[in-house]
């Protein structure tokens, strides 16, 4: 059970909780301790290995009652809190919640009045109309939901990349363990970083292949294998997600991380290159090409001997949609990407005078270590207090304090 896992079962419970209408500040502490979760330096089971019950419990926002249901979760695979909430409703109530707009106040609306707990339902309720007579909707909030809706189930092959690359490191992770693992990475629109991710392709490359395919395959990684040969295994993720692993030879590793990782449009642009020099790309490597059959390989091992075989300096994942990368590679000129030591400021932070875990001290004395020129407090207004909004008089006292701390 990973802390990612766990943090989404959490997460979950807290959905629940405000569909069935529990209380906020219930509500809440799932949703902070599903947070904490996420950015927790050590797995969960490690602490719990190692330190059991308060080891939980030394977790920032892990209570009593939460370290328990952790417990339990890492002994028996299950929270029972969370089952019975299931119980509760239908099938499809959690799907609703992944269409855009749509929080658990308003499903918790349409369940109560209408009894709606699926997104074809919900579908036919807008589209007779039903929507609009719930108090705090109307005529335009029904035609959002449609919309939403439409625009849900077009992008349900794709998730959102912070949904997905969790997962896959995950089973990078589990691959670059391996003993027999020489190297593995991410390829496919993921390491690109595409906003959106479809399938997830892994790459790896090892003296024996057939032994990490079968371990890869057993390894419980996957809900699903499709099909598992001795360099290539297919499966699915829980949730449907498709995962493609494929085993290559240390030479042609390189090769295979290009070939695999570029869109199609940059794959094209690529290999034209090669054909006008008398060189043929694919994932085993760069070969030279004469009257038309096969020859000499001259690259694959790494990625950046694949470039420089045909003229080019190594392009990083992210620049490789053919939309100029390659003139560029070629004539010295490709873009620094944007690291962490580039970002100047941040607009978006909450004190411990509203729901943040930081005091305004503490947030501006680690934004001035990092160099920071600007920083935005953003804690919440007296409109919501159950997040601790801040009065008209703590703003201020908010800005005198940041106008000193600037003198000195």
């Amino acid at each position: 059970m990973t802390n990612a896992e766990a943090a989404e079962i959490l997460g979950r419970i807290a959905d629940l909780l405000a569909i069935s209408g529990a209380n906020s500040f219930r509500i809440r502490s799932y949703r902070q301790a599903a947070e904490s979760l996420e950015s927790w330096g050590e797995e969960i089971e490690e602490v719990y290995a190692k330190q059991g019950l308060q080891g939980l419990r030394n977790i920032p926002d892990i209570g009593k009652s939460l370290a328990e249901k952790l417990e339990e979760l890492l002994t028996t695979g299950q929270i029972s809190l969370y089952q019975e909430l299931l119980a509760q409703f239908p099938d499809g109530i959690l799907e609703l919640l992944q269409v855009p707009g749509l929080g658990p106040r308003t499903v918790a609306l349409i369940w109560s009045e209408l009894e709606i707990g699926d997104i074809d339902e919900l579908e036919q309720a807008a589209r007779r109309q039903e929507l609009r007579e719930l108090p705090g909707l109307g005529p335009k909030s029904e035609e959002k939901i449609l919309a939403s809706i439409a625009r849900y189930r077009q992008g349900m092959q794709r998730a959102l990349l912070g949904e997905i690359l969790p997962l896959g490191e995950q089973l990078v992770s589990y691959l670059r363990d391996h003993p027999r693992v020489i190297a593995a990475e991410l390829a496919g629109s993921a390491r690109r970083r595409r906003a959106t991710v479809g399938d997830l392709d892994l790459l790896a490359t090892s003296e024996h292949p057939e032994e990490v395919c079968r371990d890869f395959a057993a390894s419980g990684l996957l809900e699903e294998v499709t099909m598992a040969g001795d360099t290539k295994v297919s499966g699915l993720l829980a949730g449907g997600r498709s995962v493609d692993l494929r085993v290559v030879a240390p030479e042609s590793y390189g090769a295979a991380l290009q070939y695999f990782t570029g869109s199609q449009a940059h794959g094209v642009a690529l290999r034209t290159r090669a054909q006008k020099m008398n060189l043929t790309i694919n994932e085993y490597g760069v070969f030279k090409q004469r009257n038309g059959e096969t020859g000499e390989k001259v690259a694959g091992a790494t990625e950046e001997e694949v470039y420089a075989a045909v003229g080019l300096a190594w392009i990083p994942p992210e620049l490789r949609e053919d939309r100029g990368e390659l003139e560029a590679a070629a004539d010295g000129t490709l873009p620094d990407l944007i690291e962490l030591a580039d970002i100047r400021g941040d607009l978006h932070m909450h004190t411990t005078s509203s729901d943040g875990k930081c005091s305004l001290e503490e947030i501006a004395e680690a934004c001035r270590q990092r160099g920071y020129n600007y920083i935005g407090i953003t804690d919440h207004s007296p409109a919501l207090r159950v997040a601790g909004g801040l009065t008209e008089e703590e703003i201020i006292a908010q800005i005198h304090w940041l106008a000193w701390r600037r003198t000195y």
